[in-house]
């Protein structure tokens, strides 16, 4: 579990299978801890800007 997922599954363990949403900072956007969080009956919502560094192969309009 890398140190920014395993924070995530921590305090949102009280709301496991509950099917509510969680709204992200995009410093907390892993996509590990998602993952996890999905499993767990959790969703997730965050929003994502295309900054200086996006990542060359990724369109940055296709993420709307």
């Amino acid at each position: 579990m890398s140190k920014t997922a395993a924070p995530l599954l921590n305090t949102s363990s009280t709301i496991f299978a509950t099917g509510k949403v969680v709204i992200l900072d995009s410093g907390f956007y892993v996509l590990q801890g998602i993952i996890e969080l999905q499993k767990m009956g959790v969703f997730i919502a965050a929003v994502v800007k295309k900054r200086r560094y996006w990542s060359k192969w990724v369109l940055g309009e296709a993420i709307n």
